[in-house]
Order: C-alpha cells, then sequence, then structure tokens
C-alpha cells in the first residue's frame, strides 16, 4: 500500500502540478486553485490563506498556518502540523508526527502509523482518530464523532467527546468530564504472556455511555463521579482525591 500511494504521488507531481527536490512556499492571504504536492521538500502555506485542493507530500514535513482553508492534508514520511482555526479534510501521515491547532475543524479522519498524534483544545474531527505506534492525546473541548484508537502508546482525552475509545499496549486517561458514547476496549495483543500490566484511569466526572472491555492486565481507577455503562474483565480501585 505504501509503495503504491507513493509512486500514484510521483505520477502526479510528473504531470506538472508540483515540484520535486524543492520546498513549496505559499505567502499568507493567498488563494490557489489548485493542488499542491511535493517530493523530497517542505510545504508551508501562510495564515489565512485558501487552498482550493488538497495538499500532498512525499519525504518532507507540511506546515499549515493559522485560519486556513484547504482539501484533504497527507504525507508519506514527514510531519504534519496544522495552525490555530483550520479548516480542512482528511489528515494522514506514515511516518511523522501530527499535530492539529486549537479550534480546528476536521471534515473526515485523523491518522498517523508511526508518530505522536495531539489534538490541541476545542478540535471537531467528523471521522476517527488513530495512530499505530505513537501516543495520542485530545485536549479539552475537543469532539470525535468517531473512534479513537492507537495500536501500542499511551492514550489521554481530557474534558472532550468521542464516540468510541480503543487501545493496545499502553496507559489510557479518560480525564476531566471526559464522554465517551459508546465502548472503550483495552485489547490484548493476543500473544500469550506477552502484555505488559498498565494504568487504565478513569477520572472525575467521565462517562462512557458503554461497557469498558479489559482483555489484558491493568490497574484499573475509576473516580467516584464517573458513570460507566458495565465492567468487563478488571476489578475497579474507586478514589475520590
Amino acid at each position: 500500500m505504501r509503495s503504491w500511494i507513493v509512486t500514484a504521488m510521483l505520477a502526479f507531481l510528473v504531470a506538472g502540478c508540483g515540484g520535486i527536490n524543492q520546498p513549496i512556499q505559499i505567502e499568507p492571504d493567498s488563494t490557489i486553485d489548485r493542488d499542491l504536492s511535493s517530493v523530497n521538500g517542505a510545504i508551508r502555506i501562510g495564515q489565512s490563506s485558501r487552498i482550493n485542493g488538497d495538499v500532498n507530500n512525499v519525504n518532507g514535513a507540511i506546515h499549515i498556518g493559522n485560519e486556513v482553508a484547504l482539501g484533504s492534508v497527507k504525507s508519506v514520511n514527514g510531519r504534519i502540523q496544522l495552525g490555530s482555526g483550520v479548516r480542512s479534510g482528511a489528515v494522514a501521515t506514515t511516518n511523522g508526527a501530527l499535530d492539529i491547532g486549537p479550534n480546528s475543524i476536521i471534515d473526515g479522519d485523523v491518522s498517523t502509523i508511526n508518530g505522536r498524534l495531539q489534538l490541541a483544545e476545542s478540535v471537531q474531527v467528523s471521522g476517527t482518530v488513530s495512530t499505530r505506534n505513537g501516543m495520542l492525546g485530545i485536549a479539552s473541548g475537543s469532539r470525535v464523532d468517531g473512534k479513537v484508537s492507537t495500536g501500542n502508546g499511551a492514550l489521554e482525552v481530557v474534558g472532550s467527546t468521542v464516540g468510541e475509545v480503543e487501545i493496545g499496549a499502553g496507559r489510557l486517561s479518560l480525564l476531566e468530564g471526559t464522554h465517551v458514547r459508546g465502548d472503550v476496549t483495552v485489547r490484548a495483543s493476543g500473544r500469550p504472556g506477552r502484555d505488559e500490566p498498565s494504568l487504565v484511569e478513569i477520572g472525575v466526572g467521565t462517562v462512557i455511555e458503554g461497557s469498558l472491555i479489559i482483555e489484558r492486565p491493568v490497574t484499573l481507577r475509576v473516580h467516584e463521579s464517573a458513570s460507566i455503562g458495565h465492567i468487563e474483565g478488571a476489578e475497579p480501585e474507586f478514589f475520590s482525591d
């Protein structure tokens, strides 16, 4: 799949819609009526710009300024950073950190395969938010309509609303009034004896409408004010501090 993506993007660039071995710099307050694509060069878009197309990169970072409107944002081997108040389609990178700035609105999924993923305050995502290898954090006031998941890495949601939560290896923290509309699942690796114990913390005022399903060894701490539909696979330790 990854080689297919790279090949397709290279073909797109050769057709004259982007650049190879050179960066792309869009000045603030610009309007661009085409896709932006690069290979081996960073893409930077100045604040308050409008890109009437998608932004794609291979082997390079993508930096989006504040208050930018654009289509989807995708990178193969490169960090993606969105400023505040950005409106975009789906955002995805294969290898690299992914940061979504405060008050941004994402119409689609947000994902990285290998890298940290962070949503700042008051971000809205209409799809899922996921990383395969890396920590995932969602700051207060955010909303994710779909599932929030990580395969290998800590997952922390603070004061936000999400559809479902799923985690493999790593610590899980649902804090400060987080609201999960579906289930929360802590997956086992499927390899007997290979699951390391970790902490699952359900903090003050957190609500899980569905079930909390634990499939591997954990220490489960649940605040007295939390509300959970059903707990399966672990005995909770209630706390009030």
